[in-house]
């Protein structure tokens, strides 16, 4: 029985002493001089960056221990946009203790690229609006978005790290069934349904009458 106490404090002294060591704030909170703390059982430090304008301008930084947002180490930015909503942002990741501490980012400002896309936010099965998508958003997709026992559908752009099975399920969990394309306007205006197929085809059916 001793024994196993023994082995079990062991155990514990050459953990924690191992644990990687991250900081881990938010905001201006992230400006302060802090101690890092200990990680559980994640492998990397992350800082994470990010602006997301929907009716205002808002932006957002924190730095935590982190194994999710993280494939390897490095930085590397997204983007996203539907009608009226935008995020862009930018993350470090890096696996030596306390490495996020002086990590500094900043989001540039975005400019319209050559990919076009159908962009909407609605209850319908159809979008017939598209947009322009910016700086590294270079698919399109479309998905559903789950608010309790409601399901809207969207459009829009995304930069191809977004797309499944990628950062856009840990960024973006009540976004489902996210399906990426990478030429104009390739993300479907029109959902094909029994009806919808009968509507087209139905004035095809009396020429042959």
């Amino acid at each position: 029985m001793k024994l196993i106490l023994c082995l079990t404090l062991i155990w514990g002294i050459f953990s924690t002493a191992g644990a990687l060591q991250c900081q881990n704030c938010n905001d201006s909170d992230c400006t302060s001089d802090k101690d890092p703390t200990d990680c559980s059982s994640e492998t990397m430090c992350v800082a994470h960056s990010f602006k997301f304008t929907s009716g205002s301008e808002l932006g957002q930084l924190e730095k935590k221990c982190d194994s999710s947002l993280c494939a390897a180490t490095g930085r590397q930015a997204y983007s996203v946009s539907w009608p009226e909503y935008r995020r862009a942002g930018s993350i470090d990741c890096c696996n030596e203790d306390n490495c996020n501490k002086d990590v500094n980012q900043t989001i540039p400002a975005a400019k319209p690229n050559s990919l076009s896309c159908y962009s909407c936010l609605t209850d319908g099965l159809s979008c017939y609006t598209t947009s322009q998508c910016q700086g590294n958003e270079n698919r399109c997709f479309k998905g559903h978005m789950m608010a309790g026992k409601t399901t809207t559908r969207l459009w829009g752009c995304m930069s191809a790290n977004l797309c499944p099975p990628a950062l856009g399920q840990v960024l973006f969990p009540d976004v489902l069934n996210i399906t990426c394309c990478g030429t104009k306007l390739c993300n479907s205006a029109i959902t094909t349904t029994p009806t919808t197929v009968c509507l087209l085809l139905g004035p095809l059916v009396l020429l042959f009458y």
